[in-house]
């Protein structure tokens, strides 16, 4: 596909290991998308090394790629830091090292969608 010179492609690169289906993180962007009225050029699923799932969403400009990124990696921030606190209260190590992993998970995505953030999180990955 040609892509406009103008488009812009947010690649989620990581999907947290949190019980919630691949399929449902999907609808839930795309209803996010459809709510904002925001029409990507393409959404696509990508493999990830250790059989994890990814995804790229090309968007026909940069403030709709920025508006995604920096709104879901707001939300999934505020999920990290829920199961934070939950991890806190829990009396068993392993529930709490369990919960504070997929914690880190919620960060490590948010990380790699926020295009504040993007270029700093591209660069330890290397």
């Amino acid at each position: 596909m040609a892509l406009n010179p103008s488009s812009v492609i947010v690649r989620v690169e990581e999907i947290p290991e949190t019980g919630i289906s691949f399929g449902l993180t999907m609808n839930d962007i795309r209803t996010w998308l459809d709510h904002r009225q925001i029409q990507p050029v393409d959404f696509k699923t990508i493999p990830r090394s250790y059989n994890g799932m990814g995804f790229e969403i090309t968007f026909a400009n940069h403030h709709d790629a920025a508006h995604f990124g920096t709104s879901n990696a707001e939300r999934y921030r505020l999920e990290a830091d829920r199961i934070r606190r939950e991890a806190e209260l829990s009396a068993s190590k392993a529930t709490h090292d369990q919960l504070m992993n997929i914690a880190l998970q919620f960060d490590r995505l948010a990380d790699s969608i926020d295009p504040l953030k993007r270029d700093e999180y591209q660069a330890m990955r290397r």
